[in-house]
């Protein structure tokens, strides 16, 4: 058996927010391991507890000591250092006006919310992902701990692995919640995460006149599907899941 292990991250969970978004990276066991020994370095380099993109966009403590050179040198090594460990990476963002507008309470009833409708889409890309690198690859999911979205992320993966089709289907081994501060390849897709959520915010008008400093550039190398669900996919999934919630009463 080849195991893969998939974490994910999320962006745009707060109250009022326009976007969800969340990310998700697949990698090796041996990737990851040596992804975490130089994370760690990198955030001892720059005397870092953690790194959070949103707090680095912003400037917000510790960011704020930086100059803009050094600030441009961590990222990019954030970047290099993100694009080394994975071997895939999805994200899927999910415009809550049009989810509101579009799905209904059967079809919620499957996913949970919008936070869990992007979770199935993405672990539905990364199996997809998986299953292309032969028969018997898996994936051990891990999330982000004390994450808002738990409960939906719980009741998307519960609902694919007690039905053995799906379980297979969906190649799903195990799921964990990690904290962030330990387990540092959620801060990586966190990266991926904020990222999408801002891509996502401009396209739907949300912000004007971005400023766009840096660009994930090393990130797009490898095998990825980044996308925003507009109109036509938020209607096919919702009649997908009302089906499956009829057929499940």
């Amino acid at each position: 058996m080849v195991d893969y292990i998939g974490y994910f991250d999320e962006s745009g969970t707060h109250d009022g927010s326009e976007i969800v978004a969340v990310a998700g990276c697949l990698a090796t066991v041996e990737r990851l391991e040596r992804f975490t020994t130089e994370w760690a370095q990198l955030l001892a380099e720059f005397d870092l507890e953690m790194f959070r993109m949103s707090q680095f966009a912003q400037k917000a403590p510790p960011f704020d000591r930086f100059s803009e050179d050094e600030r441009r040198l961590l990222l990019s090594r954030v970047y290099a250092l993100t694009g080394m460990l994975i071997s895939a990476s999805v994200a899927t963002a999910i415009p809550m006006r049009l989810f509101n507008e579009i799905f209904s309470p059967s079809a919620k009833a499957i996913c949970g919310g919008a936070y869990g409708l992007a979770v199935a889409a993405n672990m539905l890309e990364l199996a997809d992902l998986a299953r292309a690198t032969g028969p018997d690859a898996w994936i051990a999911y891990v999330f982000e701990s004390g994450a808002k979205g738990t409960g939906e992320v719980m009741k998307v993966f519960t609902e694919n692995e007690r039905d053995p089709n799906n379980k297979n289907y969906f190649r799903l081994l195990s799921i964990k919640f990690e904290n962030k501060r330990q387990f540092l390849p959620l801060q990586a897709a966190d990266v991926f995460a904020y990222e999408i959520y801002q891509h996502a915010l401009r396209q739907f008008g949300y912000k004007k006149h971005p400023v766009r400093e840096y660009s994930m550039f090393a990130l797009s190398m490898v095998p990825n599907n980044w996308g925003v669900f507009e109109e036509a996919e938020l209607r096919k999934w919702n009649a997908i899941l009302a089906l499956k919630s009829a057929g499940a009463g």
